[in-house]
């Protein structure tokens, strides 16, 4: 059932638009095997990643059963130090922290041959009053009043400069991970 969903949504894209890439459903985690047969038709996995890292163990099995790339599709770090009232599901101490988690995500994303790219949640952070579900995290890179948060932004052009070489091997990914505080759920 889940391959026929799949495979007929895809063909009907593809009737429409063959010149694009399927990106499928974004998963909010790793499905369960029974769904992932039903995947085989989407040019790539993409799923929503909460943890410190990349969860690669899982992410590689994918890979090799699908013989797809994995995309995240969701991912983020916040921090209390701003004055909002959450942090956000990935959570550090400060906005320092912040930076040197996104540096370890992305270039431990990068070192994995499998995986093709991780997409930061949100530009900005959300409103004190909280969002439409009562959201209100210190996760973008840009606070509600357009102004950057440096240390983030420092750090993402760090890793941004080296990503290729960390990809090729080249580079080591950076590891100096700062202390995460607990999930906020997940």
């Amino acid at each position: 059932m889940v391959e026929k969903f799949f495979k007929d949504l895809t063909d009907a894209c593809r009737r429409v638009d063959p010149n694009h890439l399927n990106l499928g459903i974004r998963y909010h985690t790793v499905p369960p095997s029974w769904a992932l047969d039903g995947m085989r038709c989407f040019d790539v996995f993409s799923m929503n990643c909460y943890e410190n890292r990349i969860r690669a163990t899982e992410m590689a099995k994918i890979d090799a059963l699908l013989n797809r790339p994995v995309l995240v599709g969701e991912w983020h770090f916040g921090a209390l130090d701003v004055g909002l009232p959450a942090a956000g599901i990935g959570a550090v101490r400060d906005q320092a922290a912040r930076g040197k988690a996104f540096r370890v995500y992305t270039e431990d994303a990068a070192a994995k041959p499998w995986c093709i790219g991780v997409h930061y949640f949100t530009l900005y952070d959300q409103s004190a009053l909280g969002r439409f579900d009562g959201e209100n995290y210190n996760i973008g890179f840009m606070d509600v009043c357009n102004r950057s948060y440096e240390s983030l932004a420092a750090a993402a052009r760090a890793s941004h400069e080296r990503l290729y070489s960390v990809a090729s091997g080249q580079a080591e990914p950076f590891n100096d991970a700062p202390e995460y505080l607990p999930k906020l759920f997940m």
